[in-house]
């Protein structure tokens, strides 16, 4: 997908709420010794609630047949995903999941966009695939 000034802008600030907000939740829990992983595992964590609020939100949007509320789910999916790439950039498999989700929220826009609801269905699938095995991914390169 490509980004023109608005699409840009919405990232920043949707990045600067997210950023003020897992700030805000780390400042509220006493110190340990561990801060500086539990600080990114915090970041992650809140990211991937705000993805999954938006992913249940998709799914409501599909049985109600809200066309809009399925698109700006799933930009907004792309977007926290996009900004949780930052933090994820050093596991190289990553990349790969991220384009396949990337993929899946395009065909979700597109679909949503054409009123097509079995188009939306099965990228939605597609997108939760990608979901499992970017976690997955994730949870194998935590064990090593």
């Amino acid at each position: 997908m490509r980004y023109g000034f608005v699409s840009r802008l919405i990232m920043a600030s949707a990045f600067s709420v997210i950023s003020a907000y897992g700030f805000y939740a780390v400042a509220q829990r006493p110190a340990t010794q561990d801060d500086r992983a539990e600080d990114s595992r915090d970041k992650a964590s809140l990211w991937m609630r705000h993805k999954l609020s938006a992913s249940q939100k998709i799914l409501e949007g599909m049985t109600r047949g809200d066309y809009e509320l399925i698109q700006k789910n799933a930009k907004d999916m792309h977007v926290l995903g996009y900004l949780e790439g930052a933090i994820r950039s050093g596991v190289p498999e990553y990349k790969t999941q991220l384009r396949a989700f990337d993929h899946a929220l395009g065909a979700i826009v597109r679909n949503a966009d054409e009123k097509n609801l079995d188009g939306v269905t099965i990228a939605y699938t597609q997108m939760t695939i990608s979901c499992v095995q970017c976690h997955k991914v994730i949870r194998d390169n935590v064990t090593q």
